[in-house]
């Protein structure tokens, strides 16, 4: 299930050549604004590497919940619960219609005393 994903180890070490080349260049004030961004930017990579791997983690440990959930249903299935279900709802169905049944007698009760 788990595939191979491109990393992000590859931005993570040219950002930190580039830092180190900034380090290494003279103290001007634009060497240094330069420096801070690479630092945030390295700091935002790593984040989303981070965030990367624990939401594959999390997508993997879903699709392992579904195929139990599928074998689970094919167990259910298996084992008659789908002919129970259909006894249920068969005897559902006749409540309903008993219970339509009901309301009409009551409802011709009521007629008859209104006369």
């Amino acid at each position: 299930m788990q595939q191979r994903q491109p990393t992000l180890d590859p931005a993570i070490a040219m950002l930190d050549s580039r830092i180190a080349d900034s380090e290494r260049s003279p103290d001007s004030t634009d060497a240094l604004r330069q420096l801070t961004l690479l630092r945030r930017q390295r700091v935002s990579v790593q984040h989303a590497a981070r965030e990367r791997t624990a939401l594959a983690r999390r997508l993997d440990n879903a699709g392992l919940a579904l195929a139990n959930l599928r074998l689970d249903l094919a167990k259910l299935k298996s084992s008659g619960l789908e002919s129970v279900l259909n006894d249920v709802t068969s005897a559902t169905q006749e409540a309903r219609a008993l219970s339509a049944d009901i309301g009409s007698a009551l409802d011709a009760v009521a007629e008859v005393r209104a006369i």
